[in-house]
């Protein structure tokens, strides 16, 4: 059963009884919404333009669909979709059939998606043929003969193989007639149970699982919805992936389904698709990660565009260039709102429309309901206000721990004075109204355009190079992405190591194109301290001269 590994019953109730959680589950809203709108459209991707009655129509068929090819209570199927409807159909499907849910990047490659299909024992995929040029279903037949568990592959889209089942047939096919109306009332889950499970990067470079209880998931889409003051008439356009971080609280889970708001999905990001979107559908809510907004703000036809129905933009999952969204509000007169939050602690804080700009850009504002913080020293004490420390987070918005994993969630979730709190690395302060501001990372994770890198796993591979003696990973700032990965190499003597050749060697090893360095520094010897370590900090310091040399930082 898909019960919560860290939640007490007494918490449960602590929540319940506050109202921060109902007993609903995501699909009550998206089946309510058919019933009092039903010719509304809901959901709008490409040429798919989807109502609410037709969203639970499909999402019913998708399910009764599941349960005819067997799968059964807590099974898994992991769906690896870049934004779509039919992300939607299959979690809501899944949600109503019983089946647990594994949301993968689309950007995750074969080691990562190999390893985490063996460790879930995923019985099904979801995913495209092809999505940028890469072919998905080619990775998947590839990865089959060492996952005897993964009977089923799904295809969306047209293009679909013969050793495949359709996503747009099972949904077309006219199920929900050989079966009685309330008969998927016996197999969806419950509403103190967990129903996705986020496939994450974690500290070694390959994915932790992340229980996402189906009500810590749509409080955090309340926090979101009320930060964006969504209501019913709203159109949220969604170019942040609806999988993770911004995207999935605000159109899946909470935001938009809690009152009715119709969403738009882009799945390839380009300026120019955003500024027809905008124009043509008329978005009130954007919701982006930091460099799609800039991408945007410095494109040749940013001048030549209106941005009118927007009420706002919120930005998520990167530092904000705050030089770069000061000017995007002078010239369009739209202003930016930012949150803050991780899959384990769920939304945290969010700045909202009635601060003033220099609060908006500078912290990432006050806690959402019932989220609780605090800032703790190097010993686990707690500071006083004011004071930088690194955050842990409590609150009915963090998930229940990791999937199959209980000691990892024992060491992820501290105890202080009795409760359970989730350190999320990063360190941070309160200012004197309450605001959270972040101030750095406790670890040396590099985010690259929201996406994480993780130094270990790259280092590992460079070193395993028959021509390298050592590999240090360092962050480096970027007005676009935030920042980039740079590789600093100590190579064995008298051999010579390319940027070309490094890249190369990188891709063979099938790691998604993100964490590729974008930058390679040679040294003859590279900095030891006394025990072996070699310290970042300083290499960091090189890199920032250097950029600072060539103009660049």
């Amino acid at each position: 059963m898909a019960k919560l590994t860290r939640h007490s019953n007494e918490l449960i109730q602590r929540y319940v009884s506050k109202g921060y959680w109902k007993p609903e589950i995501t699909s009550d809203l998206w089946d309510k919404n058919a019933a009092l709108y039903p010719g509304k459209e809901a959901l709008v991707h490409n040429d798919t333009r989807l109502t609410f009655s037709q969203v639970k129509l499909y999402s019913d068929r998708f399910a009764l669909g599941l349960l005819e090819l067997g799968f059964k209570k807590d099974d898994i199927l992991v769906m690896q979709l870049p934004n779509c409807a039919e992300s939607f159909l299959v979690r809501l499907g899944c949600e109503k059939a019983g089946v647990l849910c594994g949301t993968a990047l689309y950007n995750l490659r074969h080691k990562e998606m190999g390893y985490a299909l063996k460790c879930l024992n995923a019985a099904g995929v979801v995913i495209p043929r092809h999505f940028r040029n890469f072919d998905y279903f080619g990775m998947i037949t590839e990865l089959q003969p060492q996952l005897p568990g993964l009977k089923h592959i799904f295809i969306t889209g047209e293009k679909v193989s013969a050793a495949a089942l359709s996503v747009k047939r099972m949904i077309a096919r006219e199920t929900e007639r050989e079966y009685p109306p309330h008969y998927l009332g016996k197999t969806r889950f419950e509403p103190f149970e967990y129903a996705v499970i986020g496939i994450t990067s974690g500290t070694t470079g390959m994915p932790k699982f992340v229980e996402h209880p189906i009500l810590s998931r749509m409080a955090t889409g309340f926090a979101y919805g009320k930060q964006m003051q969504i209501v019913h008439n709203d159109v949220v356009l969604c170019s942040a992936n609806v999988t993770a971080g911004n995207g999935g609280p605000s159109t899946y889970n909470g935001a938009a389904p809690m009152v009715g708001a119709k969403v738009i999905l882009i799945d390839k990001w380009d300026p120019q698709t955003a500024f027809a979107l905008i124009e043509r559908e008329k978005p009130t809510v954007f919701l982006c990660v930091p460099a799609q907004l800039t991408r945007m703000f410095e494109h040749s036809d940013f001048n030549s565009h209106n941005f009118r129905s927007l009420r706002c933009v919120r930005l998520s999952t990167a530092t904000l260039p705050r030089l770069m969204v000061m000017e995007w509000e002078k010239k369009t007169g739209v202003p930016v709102i930012q949150g803050y939050g991780s899959q384990e602690a769920g939304g945290i804080s969010g700045t909202t429309l009635d601060q003033p700009q220099e609060k908006r850009l500078s912290t990432v504002g006050k806690l959402y309901r019932g989220v609780r913080v605090i800032i703790v020293d190097n010993n686990g004490n707690k500071l006083p206000n004011g004071e930088e420390g690194e955050i842990l987070a409590e609150g009915p918005n963090t998930s229940s721990g990791y999937y199959g994993t209980p000691e990892l969630t024992r060491s992820s979730w501290t105890m202080v004075n009795g409760e359970s709190w989730f350190a999320t690395g990063d360190l941070g302060r309160f200012d004197k109204k309450d605001n959270l501001i972040l101030t750095g990372r406790k670890k040396d994770v590099i985010i690259r355009g929201g996406q994480n890198i993780y130094p270990e796993e790259i280092e590992e591979l460079l070193q395993s190079h028959p021509k390298v003696v050592a590999a240090a990973l360092v962050g480096m700032p970027d007005n676009i992405m935030g920042e980039r990965a740079c590789a600093y190499i100590e190579a064995k003597p008298g051999e010579k190591f390319s940027f070309k050749e490094m890249i190369a060697y990188l891709k063979e090893q099938k790691i998604s194109l993100y964490k590729l360095p974008e930058r390679l520094e040679i040294r003859e010897k590279l900095p030891r301290l006394a025990f072996g370590k070699i310290p970042k900090g300083e290499l960091r310091e090189d890199l920032l001269k250097k950029l600072e040399a060539e103009d660049k930082c």
